[in-house]
């Protein structure tokens, strides 16, 4: 769009009050999850989605949710605040972190939790090691799952906006 230079002081004065209108505490944040998970056999998927790179902006990696995630004994903390989990198939762990999200491994050796992950890789001394990286996490809610139609839009209170046909939680 064009702003003409005789009204450039309207404009900037008219997106400053819209800026103080809309204030942080009114901004929620949404995460648009391409796929739930399971927890199986990770390692091959994320093998796959490997394929589609190259990401970037408009194109950014698939986002994937894990529901009810209940860690038990697979997570550490790191560096005094960062996350790391084991997930996918006990015979094939796939390391997934978190960083600046130490402070959820007291909740993950309590309940499970939803984490939100998209791809990643670890690139260290030559090797390249597939790493997930988790974006969110939230105690999971009590929710009862119900058949989404094809490309229906549920909203969850917490701000999570699916988008998926198979399954979405209410």
């Amino acid at each position: 769009f064009t702003v003409p230079m005789g009204r450039w002081d309207e404009f900037c004065e008219s997106i400053r009050a819209s800026a103080l209108e809309a204030r942080a505490d009114k901004v929620e944040a949404v995460l648009e999850v391409d796929a739930f998970l399971n927890g199986g056999p990770l390692g091959e998927l994320m093998r796959e989605v490997s394929c589609l790179e190259p990401y970037g902006v408009g194109f950014p990696p698939p986002l994937f949710a894990l529901s009810r995630f209940a860690s038990g004994s697979r997570h550490s903390v790191f560096g005094d605040k960062h996350l790391k989990i084991q997930v996918g198939e006990p015979t094939e762990p796939v390391e997934a972190v978190g960083f600046g999200m130490g402070d959820w491994a007291g909740d993950l050796a309590r309940r499970p939790l939803d984490i939100a992950l998209e791809y990643g890789e670890n690139h260290w001394n030559g090797k390249t090691l597939l790493r997930p990286r988790i974006l969110a996490i939230r105690p999971t809610l009590a929710e009862k799952a119900v058949h989404a139609g094809k490309e229906e839009v549920i909203r969850i209170d917490t701000g999570l906006l699916l988008t998926t046909n198979v399954i979405a939680l209410i």
